[in-house]
């Protein structure tokens, strides 16, 4: 017993020699400030979004050892726009389709590798989800759209979450990232993370980060995009992983480009208006009928003003809650509306034969709702420092730009999420397994 005891003492202080050496490593040399040990694993994703999960899914398919870390403690959807248009894909698994959705891409700007990676991706992405989460797809009437038919949004990501758990991913919630470390050779070695007042170290060679992009960092959108403003709904909050990403200096592209709605006040609420068919839009000297126009039509010829608001205009109608303007301004005549917003539109009167009616307008506002530029990445997912892949560190979603593009299809957002989370998820478990 004598010698047994001896030589367990014995190797506790070889233990405890080495612990220092270990920290040099990578291994797990130091515990929390409570005494807690560290977490480590093979991938950390931060931000629990579609493409986060996504990729949090495709890593433990790949045998990757992972952990998701969020500050909410009960996070939801961001919601919004992105889940009602759906997911792009093409309207069947023929030729034909493939090449109509080629060309609309091409027609929106997209590159040709873009191109051929998200065709060559979206339908078995999609059907890899079936799989793993038991969603069905059903197509909208709308060509190359699909939507979720037997689960809502927040069902959608619980089940993602869920099927993540079950392949051993770990959830972390109410945790703060504050920050990444590298080592001496600039290759990710892991996080330090905090709640609840106490830090704690993660020790990790991948990490992705994931979500929304800097919209709601008012510092730097101040500097990149004054005269910007962001939408009032959604999920505008100060992105962590943005500052993440600024802390380390990575590179920031396209900061400037946006995709734009339209908002209107009432009632002291923003929200996105309603467009009677039978109403105009006056932006700058252009007046432009509503009717057989899209929103984004309507956007783009507010841009085309060099402008960022316009007016939606139209006489009073018989019961206005009916038509929805209840909530407009009403105006005495054509001439007070152009008087009450300074406006000297003479061929505004061309417009309409009784001029001298009741008519109801109502101010509306271009804002900010998704970012098209974001800290640079390269094609296989890689963050951009000085124009060179920092090793380990991944984006992907809003805050990751791969390309220089102006806009984006309806229901592009959702079907990036998916094609892009799931191959950064995988190249993030591949470089973290060697």
């Amino acid at each position: 017993m004598k010698g047994t005891g001896a030589r367990a003492f014995l190797l506790l202080l070889i233990l405890a020699a080495l612990v220092p050496a270990l920290a040099g490593c990578g291994h797990e040399p130091a515990f929390g400030e409570d005494g807690s040990p560290p977490l480590s694993g093979d991938v950390a994703v931060l931000g629990y979004s579609l493409e986060g999960l996504v990729a949090a899914l495709e890593a433990a398919d790949q045998g990757a050892a992972v952990m998701v870390f969020y500050e909410e403690e009960e996070p939801l959807p961001a919601g919004g726009f992105r889940w009602q248009e759906g997911v792009l894909c093409p309207a069947d698994d023929s030729p034909e389709a493939e090449a109509e959705l080629k060309a609309a891409l091409q027609s929106s700007g997209a590159g040709q590798s873009y191109i051929d990676f998200f065709c060559r991706h979206i339908e078995e992405d999609l059907a890899w989800l079936t799989r793993e989460i038991g969603v069905r797809w059903s197509p909208l009437p709308e060509a190359m759209l699909c939507r979720p038919q037997n689960t809502s949004e927040v069902q959608f990501y619980r089940r993602l979450e869920e099927a993540a758990r079950k392949k051993g991913v770990r959830f972390f919630s109410g945790t703060s990232v504050t920050e990444i470390r590298l080592n001496s050779a600039e290759r990710v070695e892991g996080l330090t993370i905090e709640k609840e007042g106490i830090r704690r170290q993660v020790f990790a060679p991948t990490v992705i980060l994931s979500g929304g992009g800097y919209l709601g960092n008012r510092e730097l959108m101040s500097r990149v995009a004054p005269r910007v403003t962001p939408a009032p709904w959604g999920d505008q909050a100060a992105s962590s992983a943005v500052d993440l990403a600024l802390s380390l200096d990575l590179d920031l592209t396209g900061a400037h480009r946006f995709l734009y709605s339209l908002a209107v006040e009432e009632n002291g609420r923003w929200k996105t208006p309603l467009l009677p068919e039978e109403a105009l839009l006056i932006a700058g000297s252009r007046i432009v009928p509503v009717r057989g126009k899209s929103a984004g039509e309507l956007v783009q010829a507010i841009k085309a003003a060099g402008t960022q608001k316009g007016y939606l205009l139209m006489m009073e109608p018989a019961d206005p809650q009916a038509r929805g303007v209840a909530g407009w301004r009403r105006y005495d005549n054509l001439e007070a509306f152009m008087k009450a917003n300074d406006l000297d539109l003479s061929l505004l009167r061309s417009w309409f034969s009784r001029p001298w009616q009741r008519y109801r307008g109502i101010e509306v506002q271009l804002v900010a709702e998704y970012c098209l530029g974001g800290i640079a990445a390269s094609e296989n997912g890689e963050l951009l420092r000085r124009g060179k892949p920092v090793a380990g560190l991944y984006g992907v979603g809003e805050i990751a730009a791969q390309e220089e593009r102006q806009s984006l299809l309806p229901g592009e957002i959702l079907a990036q999420g998916i094609t892009r989370g799931r191959f950064v998820g995988s190249r993030a478990a591949l470089a973290a397994q060697g």
